[in-house]
């Protein structure tokens, strides 16, 4: 059998069609954008306004890629902050996810023009002009100053988001980490969960890294 050919790249000269140039220039830079070619070669155009896509041939996937390699569910593409995103692929797909040519075991970070594989098909992200993300919600420009005392819990909190992706840190080990009592950081929380109307843990951090003054992301 012959080998299958290799992917077609979006952002290759040559590959996209007049009218997909211009479409493509028309919307670049508003927000952050996944790009990639049918099976037509006709370019498709996914704007990421919500937070979080899926990848795959499924009927209910929100990136349809019609190619046989590619799993019903073939991964997820998330954000975790203004202009912040990652691909996660925890074996959802059957023939595996690369970014920039390296496969993704769990997640990968996303940067302007990553080419993600999946399959046999080439997606290209597209970063949004810093300061012109149009994809930013309403809560990202409302984050409510935090008491002195809890700055450093939501720090630590927020620290695995910001530098791997990850969960939000267990208060046990923010405790250890700030040598104060575990207590100490469930009351801090606490405070600023009611502070922000924020759900939980997960939606305190999302919300303190997606506003645009920093909190939750300094000293990193």
């Amino acid at each position: 059998m012959p080998p299958a050919p290799e992917p077609i790249d979006p952002l290759a000269r040559g590959q996209r069609k007049p009218a997909d140039v211009a479409r493509l220039q028309a919307v670049r830079g508003q927000v952050p954008l996944l790009i990639w070619l049918d099976e037509h070669r006709d370019l498709k155009i996914l704007e990421l306004r919500a937070d979080s896509y899926a990848v795959g041939r499924g009927q209910s996937d929100v990136c349809l890629v019609w190619d046989k390699k590619v799993s019903r569910t073939h991964a997820m593409l998330e954000r975790v902050g203004p202009g912040y995103w990652t691909i996660r692929d925890d074996e959802l797909s059957k023939h595996g996810t690369e970014v920039a040519g390296v496969p993704v075991l769990t997640r990968a970070r996303l940067r302007d023009e990553h080419r993600i594989r999946v399959g046999n098909t080439l997606l290209a992200f597209l970063e949004a002009t810093p300061g012109n993300d149009l994809s930013a919600t309403e809560d990202d420009e409302r984050f409510p100053n935090v008491e002195k005392r809890d700055l450093p819990i939501l720090l630590a909190l927020c620290r695995e988001r910001v530098l791997n992706a990850g969960a939000p840190v267990p208060n046990n080990t923010i405790a250890a980490e700030l040598n104060i009592a575990l207590s100490t950081v469930t009351a801090g929380i606490g405070r600023m969960l009611k502070l922000t109307g924020a759900a939980n843990r997960h939606k305190l951090v999302d919300l303190a890294i997606r506003q645009p003054n920093g909190v939750g992301r300094h000293s990193y």
